[in-house]
């Protein structure tokens, strides 16, 4: 057995902890990167946009509400703008023509009658929507020209397309509280 000599001093090799410092050096970037995402997320451009919404084919009976409606919302209720003007046109059906048909083709002809029953309801809505990469969201839900959405006004639920968007405002930056 060794007995230890206190007189001798035993020389340690200090060595530099590289794994230590690579893991803080990679917390404090991503620390860094954390509060620049927080503090660049609550400036947001919103912008004032007035689109056009069509719903095809609603009973008469929904129609009349439809055109009285204040304010459009998403089927999950949130608020999607202010009506501001409706417009109410007859739906058109389409029935083919099996009798007579083009010589040149061989395509069958189709006559378009005014329905009876239905209408066409146009909704020009406006509404305080958030630019975000190029295109505009009200809150969380995408406005833009040839989407169908699932929309609700008072006493009416039902799909629309959006037929064109507008910008009324250009954007002002805003910092979210």
């Amino acid at each position: 057995m060794a007995m230890r000599n206190d007189n001798q001093q035993t020389k340690k090799k200090f060595r530099l902890p590289l794994f230590d410092i690579a893991l803080l050096l990679l917390l404090a970037i991503a620390v860094a990167g954390g509060s620049y995402w927080v503090s660049r997320r609550g400036d947001k451009e919103t912008v004032t946009v007035q689109y056009t919404i069509r719903f095809e084919n609603v009973d008469n009976a929904y129609s009349g509400a439809v055109t009285q409606a204040e304010e459009l919302f998403s089927v999950s209720g949130t608020r999607m703008g202010e009506v501001k003007s409706a417009r109410v046109t007859r739906s058109v059906e389409k029935t083919f023509d099996l009798h007579t048909s083009y010589e040149e083709s061989g395509e069958y002809l189709y006559t378009e009658t005014p329905s009876e029953d239905h209408s066409d309801v146009y909704l020009i809505v406006s509404v305080e929507a958030e630019l975000i990469g190029g295109g505009y969201f009200v809150n969380g839900n995408r406005i833009a020209a040839g989407m169908t959405v699932d929309a609700m006004v008072v006493g009416y639920t039902g799909q629309g397309e959006i037929l064109s968007v507008t910008v009324l405002q250009t954007p002002a930056k805003q910092n979210a509280e």
